[in-house]
């Protein structure tokens, strides 16, 4: 049996790309069971969400004799090292600016723990290209996706990256639809205009400045120029 497990932060679309990778494992779609568990019609692929936030989801149940990936969620928490761990990451920028529009005072209260985490993450990522899957190329261009599937042992059979996960109500901005440009998923900070003391943290922090230039080729100056900050 293979074990994979998802380490990622809030608003960062790692849902999409799960549901993604789990039905490329499964050469089928997947099923929304509930926030906690998805899986495909016969339970050969599985995954458990949000396990460091809910504490009596009984695994070992879920988990039928053809069962032959698990794959268990974690979020805004520290990836440890383990042969099984991976990050999926997403700019810092777009993760606030959704973060922001879905909850702007838990943004306000928690994002400088977020900010923490997601440094975390962009390390594990450097130091474990392989085990990682960074968002924005995932989002825009297929032949990093068929990589990915490379990488974890299998082929890119449903190159379909038009499930939006229910998981919380789907998009910060959209809910359950699919924007028809892919680049409104790139450039949230065009549609939200993040607080003084967020922008401050982002441009006053070389980590995050040198991070979101050489993983995903974006200017903090250039947005928040444009952002009138």
């Amino acid at each position: 049996m293979k074990y994979i497990n998802t380490y990622t932060v809030q608003r960062s679309g790692s849902h999409a790309v799960i549901f993604w990778l789990l039905s490329n494992f499964a050469k089928k779609d997947v099923k929304y069971i509930n926030d906690t568990f998805v899986r495909d019609d016969d339970s050969s692929v599985v995954f458990f969400n949000f396990l460091n936030r809910k504490r009596n989801i009984n695994i070992e149940q879920k988990i039928k004799q053809n069962t032959f990936l698990v794959m268990k969620g974690y979020e805004n928490i520290a990836v440890p090292d383990g042969d099984e761990n991976i990050v999926i990451i997403r700019d810092i920028v777009n993760i606030l600016c959704s973060f922001y529009k879905k909850h702007e005072v838990l943004c306000m209260r928690y994002y400088k723990r977020i900010i923490s985490v997601w440094k975390q993450h962009i390390r594990y990522a450097n130091l474990n290209p392989k085990k990682s899957i960074i968002y924005n190329r995932w989002v825009l261009d297929k032949g990093y996706r068929d990589n990915v599937c490379f990488n974890f042992d299998t082929i890119n059979y449903l190159d379909s990256i038009d499930t939006v996960p229910i998981f919380w109500s789907g998009s910060s901005f959209i809910n359950l639809k699919k924007e028809t440009d892919i680049q409104k998923y790139l450039e949230r900070y065009k549609q939200v205009i993040l607080p003084k003391p967020i922008v401050s943290t982002l441009l006053n922090d070389n980590e995050i400045i040198e991070s979101c230039l050489n993983i995903f080729n974006i200017n903090l100056y250039d947005i928040f120029k444009f952002s009138e900050h």
